[in-house]
Formats: structure tokens, C-alpha cells, sequence
């Protein structure tokens, strides 16, 4: 079951004093839910950042920078304009060395399966980077 219940709990906390895109912020941000007694899993910090920038990283060498819509419990993940960045490497015949190669490319909308999710960071708003 998707989280859409908790997205007006994720509006409250980022339009509140809490969330206002800085590393403390976000810290106060989950400090605040947790002492509330809010949590019951840690996957359900995922809630504050619906509706955010996230940063995904995947099997495979695969990475994913895109909008957060929905999540569950298997980290199944929703994710909206989304940028995905593929790193190849090969070895070079000729002086054996490793080739690093970067593929991009841009998805509107995109599901991806929990069990290839290895982290997920929220974008800081303030410089851009992630956590």
C-alpha cells in the first residue's frame, strides 16, 4: 500500500519551521517525527521526501535523480521526471586499462522495483547536492 495517507504529514513538515531544505533543517525535521512518536518503520522517513528531488541508487551501477511520488514498504518507488545515469566500464585492449563510460538519459515516469534500491537521499534545496 502506497503512502499517499502521509503525503499531507510530508506538506506539513516541509512548509513548517522544520523543513526548509538545510541539512539541520531536514535533521530537526526528523528528530521532530520521531519524538512525536510518528514512526514506526525507518522506511517511513521516505514521507518527508515526497514530493521532493531524491537521489536513487541502483543495482547495476544505475543511478536515478527524479521527483518522489509514491513509495511502500518494499521501497517500491515512484519517481517523476527523472534523469537515470548508467556507468559502463571496459577494458582497453590494447593498454588494458579501464574505461569509464557515463549513459544518460531522461524518464517522465518511472517505477522501480524495491529490491534494486540500495539508497535513497533526499536534494538539499539550498546548494543542490544530496545528503
Amino acid at each position: 500500500m502506497f503512502k499517499d495517507r502521509e503525503r499531507s504529514t510530508a506538506k506539513e513538515l516541509r512548509s513548517s519551521q522544520y523543513a526548509g531544505g538545510s541539512l539541520l533543517r531536514w535533521k530537526r525535521a526528523m528528530s521532530f517525527t520521531v519524538g512525536k512518536g510518528q514512526l514506526e518503520e525507518p522506511v517511513e522517513l521516505l514521507r518527508i521526501a515526497l514530493d521532493e528531488r531524491v537521489f536513487v541508487k541502483l543495482k547495476g551501477d544505475r543511478e536515478l535523480v527524479g521527483t518522489l511520488h509514491a513509495y511502500d514498504q518494499h521501497l517500491n518507488l515512484i519517481i517523476s521526471d527523472a534523469e537515470e545515469t548508467l556507468q559502463k566500464a571496459e577494458l582497453d585492449e590494447e593498454t588494458y586499462e579501464q574505461i569509464v563510460r557515463q549513459e544518460r538519459r531522461k524518464l517522465q515516469l518511472v517505477y522501480v522495483r524495491g529490491d534494486t534500491v540500495f539508497l535513497v537521499s533526499p536534494l538539499l534545496r539550498h546548494t543542490g547536492t544530496f545528503l
